[in-house]
């Protein structure tokens, strides 16, 4: 005699199997929270939040967000948090020139949120903090301006070297300051060169006129 299973119970044994499919594939695809993030090393969290970003899950984003705004937060301190806001404005920079448009919108809405971040610290804060968000803004700027692309990454490029400018007008290659020139005092000043004499002109002796014939 063929044993049949009521079509409730099989309802309940596939959604409890589809249930736990999701799951697992959530728990091996999803970021870890921001906090537990900033607890390794730069490099392999700026990688961690760009390949995640390629899921294109609106909760990775919220999550990458809320990870630069802490690091930035502490951008006076460490410098594991400006290596990994450096790290990552140039990993993200390389996804504008992805063949998807979500990815590439996605790459630019980080980029934007940065350069907003750093461009506050540029305008009313430590010398310290100006210093590194410079060096976070200039190291993005290396990267875009590396970008070769005739296609749609190059609107995208030329949108985000836009925002740089309008935060703060850094250069990708440091410039070297100009060198005052050194103010003298009366003393130091070179002395004036003596005016010729001058000469008085000499009238020329009259020529006497010849006798008439």
């Amino acid at each position: 005699m063929k044993r049949t299973f009521p079509k409730s119970k099989v309802a309940f044994t596939l959604c409890a199997a589809l249930f736990l499919a999701l799951f697992i594939s959530q728990s091996a695809f999803s970021i870890k929270p921001p906090r537990e993030l900033m607890g390794i090393a730069p490099d392999e969290a700026a990688s961690t939040i760009v390949s995640s970003i390629k899921e294109e899950d609106p909760a990775v984003n919220k999550a990458a967000r809320e990870l630069v705004t802490l690091h930035s937060r502490a951008i006076g301190g460490e410098d594991s948090h400006l290596a990994f806001l450096k790290s990552l404005s140039e990993k993200v920079s390389a996804l504008v020139t992805d063949d998807k448009i979500t990815i590439r919108n996605a790459a630019e809405e980080h980029l934007n949120h940065i350069i907003e971040l750093m461009g506050g610290y540029i305008e009313n804060d430590s010398s310290i903090r100006r210093e590194r968000a410079v060096m976070v803004l200039r190291a993005m700027r290396a990267r875009v301006e590396s970008i070769d692309d005739e296609g749609a990454a190059r609107l995208t490029v030329k949108r985000v070297l836009a925002k740089i400018d309008a935060a703060a007008p850094v250069k990708s290659a440091e410039a070297k300051p100009q060198e005052p020139e050194p103010v003298l005092n009366e003393q130091q000043k070179a002395p004036e060169s003596p005016k010729p004499a001058s000469v008085a002109p000499q009238e020329m002796p009259k020529k006497e006129a010849a006798p008439a014939p």
